[in-house]
């Protein structure tokens, strides 16, 4: 019998049954259509991916049913929130002020993270309803804002709903991972259509970097590695500010600023640096308190709320010590597997240019597939050997 990644988080009592899909589908679909036909979302905004955060909920909701209202705890998402809670309450004090974003971040945030921290179980089924979900959510809006097929390849807006490209990315890997041709397939459609380009570029970064793995035999050596670039990459989104204008000047052209290379992002960059320089050293070392980032921004520019870099974001609004227990954050969080880490990386990397920590659609995804991979068997979720030779691909160690 093959050896199942991680025992701690199968649920010992009908771990695979189908009442579980069926059940979570048939409420999200009932979900759905009342959405659409009510007027709760009547100005559209990109409102029906938060259908996505009862995913989750149901597949928890159902398992500690059937098992007799008992989930346990799954010990490294534990971790993760108590982390959170250390980041976050060292800010607090530091800050010594309110914002408009300290609730929402606080609870998006501590919301997801406690979910992580619940030992529960997926299957393909799940990620099957959540590309499903996915696919409505997008639609959806797509029916209400209208349907463009003007795409702009410099921009990141995408025929369908762009932002749901974050999590989509996540099941393409998951679908390459697991060898499943014809849901990679359907998914990578969505996953272009809705057209982020940084997801894109993550997604081939996280496979080139699994090719590399395989190719040199750096099996044993994929968490370090993973770990390294992850490091590199938050510490110069640091200082994107620079490197946008290094881009303008390297790019050239009278049309050609850092501003419009950024997509606008240089600006938000520097209204931030210009709170940083001046900020006393208690909120450089712990932070200026959870949403001071995003405030910073809007007082900048009226018609933002967000600084599009997640790194920057959580050195701003939790210090230097923030910046280090974010980093065990996501450890903790997703590097439990080798499937796990290329997650892990991909994640790192769609935080440099977004604001994907606060986007709780976005890790409901990754938390059901992470569950889904963690109950398949060590070989389903093994990398292949890349070779040109004809014959049946072997197992990578783990």
């Amino acid at each position: 019998m093959s050896a199942i990644q991680n025992p701690a988080l199968q649920n010992r009592a009908l771990p695979d049954d189908p009442r579980i899909g069926f059940w979570t589908a048939l409420l999200i679909a009932v979900v759905l259509v009342v959405w659409r036909f009510s007027s709760i979302d009547a100005e559209g905004g990109g409102q029906m991916k938060y259908i996505l955060y009862l995913l989750p909920f149901f597949c928890i909701a159902f398992q500690a049913l059937l098992r007799n209202l008992v989930v346990p705890f799954h010990p490294p998402g534990a971790q993760a929130v108590g982390l959170y809670v250390l980041a976050a309450g060292a800010a607090i004090l530091a800050g010594r002020s309110s914002n408009p974003f300290l609730v929402r971040d606080l609870l998006i945030i501590g919301t997801y993270l406690m979910m992580f921290s619940v030992a529960w179980s997926a299957t393909h089924r799940e990620v099957m309803i959540v590309a499903a979900t996915c696919f409505a959510c997008m639609l959806i809006e797509a029916l209400q804002e209208g349907i463009s097929l003007n795409v702009d390849i410099l921009a990141s807006d995408g025929i369908l709903e762009s932002v749901m490209a974050f999590p989509l990315g996540v099941i393409v890997l998951y679908a390459f991972r697991t060898r499943r041709l014809v849901f990679g397939l359907v998914t990578g459609i969505l996953f272009f259509a809705a057209y982020k380009r940084i997801a894109i570029m993550a997604v081939i970064a996280v496979l080139a970097f699994e090719w590399a793995i395989v190719t040199f035999g750096l099996a044993r050596r994929r968490r370090a590695l993973a770990i390294l670039l992850v490091i590199l990459l938050s510490l110069s989104s640091l200082f994107s500010m620079q490197l946008f204008e290094y881009g303008a000047k390297f790019v050239g052209g009278e049309n050609v600023s850092a501003n419009s290379l950024s997509l606008g992002r240089f600006e938000f960059s520097v209204a931030i640096w210009r709170e940083v320089e001046a900020a006393p050293m208690a909120k450089l070392l712990f932070g200026h308190g959870p949403g001071s980032a995003d405030t910073i921004v809007q007082t900048a520019d009226d018609h933002a709320s967000n600084p599009h870099n997640d790194w920057l974001k959580i050195f701003v609004d939790y210090g230097a010590f923030g910046f280090v227990l974010f980093h065990l954050i996501l450890l903790r969080m997703f590097a439990g597997s080798p499937f796990g880490i290329l997650i892990y990386l991909y994640t790192a990397i769609v935080m440099t240019t977004d604001n994907s920590l606060i986007y709780t659609f976005h890790h409901v995804i990754v938390l059901v597939v992470l569950r889904a991979a963690a109950s398949m068997p060590l070989a389903a979720t093994a990398p292949l050997r890349w070779s040109t030779h004809r014959h049946p691909p072997v197992a990578a160690p783990n």
